[in-house]
């Protein structure tokens, strides 16, 4: 980095840092919640200046951020889409049946050169999918031997032939015979003994006559090589590592996609290759799960990433939502499994958690049934109900930032109730969020007051009713429709000063994705929820992180033009 690019990045700092200043209040104003106006005079410079720097660095243009475009503007961006698709149509209709051709020939024999030795090839060579190349039956041999997964076609006076991994061209004999692969390992640097091997299938063993060693491939060779075991202690079943991260992606990019059929497209791929279409699925689901779990702890432990945190909210943090989805739910007639939970409660909370802040809540306030406000009844405040009298988990409580990224979750064991919220209140209040928004906000200020009284004397009595004061709550704008006028105006998000005009329904959009998983959990054991769900939550705040700097962007310019 030259001295310039020092210069503006600190200019930039200095820049960001005014930009925080005149959107967060100050501190002796945070305690009473009366914020002062900011002088938007002294830092409309730097503020204009910042911004212009931030949309030529993400080369935004100035109609992402207005909403002043013409009829005619939509109408002509329409009409070009338009043509562009139909053109793709017309080049399509005028060239299909020169593709076709193409695709047909290239199933046939056709004279080539080997890729490696650049012999002239006619009647008998292999193709290989996976390389894009061609080889003759020598060079194929040498070079297959150790990439026991690509998936190759042999070519034999106007026949076609698919090969299996060990299925090889003998060239004296003319037929196709069985040769041991080895999967790919780094090969020691020296024997033991004398200094020299040669790599077998399943070990490095010695070629001096002298010494005959063999070492056993371990664990860590196949892991190197790109390897995933299905055992630790047995290598029986091995997966490549593309092949992990690519299930990752398709069951939290497509969630509602089963381990079974993704496993069953992976064997019709195989069957086609020519290759045994059988994928072992309780190996297959550790191998996964340990897969996802080991980068987790990498990213974590040595990364020093923080997954639950947004690393938009700067301290004092704004604005925080919880609510529940009963989508994502499982059966008490599912198995239990006889794995434990990998991710623990380093996502979700424990059960034990929950179960003990309820629990010490009901010594103090018995449940009540149902709560009204207005002319709407309300069930969060219902402990149990029939409806869930047939799951062991009925959903997930989830609580995040107005950036959309999640802060904290929890499984319910029954209905919605007061006491959960509570638990998720005080759990945001203690990591620094000031503004609590939940639906029934009204109903549950009363029950919070109550247990404020009601614990005088208790331990935790103190910290309770700081949090009361210091946290607001208010409603959603959605659901402040449905509540009493008295309600909206006392708790209407839109008109607490310094909550940033906050919608009020992030969770809702951040649950718009999570229902999707809910057709997977549904028979899946506790522990293979706990740990799926929690991929879940921070692949989802993963790709909230990297898209963070363009939407913040994004909105701050759009504020500008407003």
């Amino acid at each position: 980095m030259n001295v310039e690019d020092i210069e503006k990045s600190e200019a930039s700092t200095e820049d960001f840092e005014t930009l925080i200043r005149g959107c967060n209040p100050a501190e002796e104003d945070i305690g009473n919640f009366e914020a002062t106006a900011t002088n938007h005079d002294e830092s409309a410079v730097p503020l204009e200046l910042y911004l212009n720097r931030l949309q030529s660095d993400f080369e935004i243009s100035d109609s992402e951020f207005q909403n002043t475009d013409s009829m005619q503007d939509n109408e002509d961006k329409m009409k070009k889409h338009a043509k562009r698709m139909g053109q793709i149509a017309e080049d399509w209709d005028e060239h299909w049946e020169r593709v076709v051709e193409v695709h047909i020939g290239s199933y046939a024999t056709l004279p080539s050169l080997c890729w490696n030795c650049k012999t002239s090839l006619t009647s008998c060579y292999i193709r290989c999918l996976c390389c894009v190349k061609t080889f003759c039956p020598e060079c194929d041999s040498q070079f297959h031997l150790w990439n026991a997964f690509h998936q190759r076609q042999l070519l034999f006076n106007a026949e076609l032939i698919k090969l299996r991994s060990r299925d090889f061209w003998d060239q004296n004999l003319s037929v196709v015979v069985e040769r041991d692969v080895a999967v790919p390992c780094f090969i020691p640097p020296r024997c033991k003994s004398c200094r020299r091997f040669d790599l077998n299938a399943t070990s490095f063993k010695c070629s001096h006559p002298a010494c005959g060693i063999t070492e056993e491939a371990s664990v860590r060779n196949y892991v190197e090589s790109g390897y995933w075991p299905g055992s630790p202690t047995r290598t029986c079943t091995l997966f490549t590592q593309t092949y992990m991260t690519h299930w990752f992606h398709t069951k939290h990019q497509i969630p509602s996609t089963a381990a079974m059929k993704y496993m069953e497209v992976s064997g019709k791929m195989s069957s086609e290759g020519g290759r045994n279409p059988v994928i072992n699925p309780i190996m297959f689901r550790t191998a996964s799960s340990q897969f996802s779990y080991i980068n987790h702890m990498i990213d974590v432990d040595i990364k020093q990433d923080e997954k639950m945190r947004c690393k938009a909210c700067v301290l004092p943090c704004m604005y925080s939502h919880f609510d529940v989805i009963f989508k994502l739910y499982r059966y008490k007639a599912a198995r239990s499994g006889h794995f434990k939970s990998l991710y623990g409660d380093s996502v979700i909370v424990s059960d034990e958690k929950i179960e003990v802040h309820v629990a010490e809540i009901n010594k103090l306030k018995p449940q009540k049934g149902y709560d009204n406000c207005g002319n709407s009844t309300y069930k969060a405040g219902k402990e149990t109900t029939s409806r869930h009298r047939t799951q062991d988990e009925t959903g997930l409580g989830s609580a995040c930032c107005r950036h959309g990224v999640v802060l904290v979750a929890a499984n319910l064991k029954t209905g919605e109730n007061y006491r959960i919220v509570h638990f998720f209140q005080h759990f945001l209040w203690t990591i620094g969020y000031i503004y609590f928004c939940y639906d029934v906000i009204c109903n549950y200020e009363k029950f919070l007051k109550d247990l404020i009284k009601v614990s005088e004397g208790h331990l935790l009595h103190g910290e309770w009713a700081r949090m009361s004061k210091e946290m607001v709550g208010f409603l959603s704008v959605l659901h402040g429709r449905t509540h009493t006028w008295d309600c909206q105006v006392d708790n209407n998000g839109r008109w607490r000063e310094w909550a940033c005009a906050s919608l009020g329904e992030e969770q809702e959009q951040v649950f718009a994705r999570f229902a999707k998983y809910g057709l997977v959990t549904k028979h899946i054991s506790p522990a293979s929820r706990n740990d799926h769900l929690s991929e879940m939550i921070e692949n989802h705040n993963k790709e909230k992180d990297d898209g963070m700097d363009y939407a913040l962007a994004k909105r701050a310019k759009k504020i500008w033009h407003s």
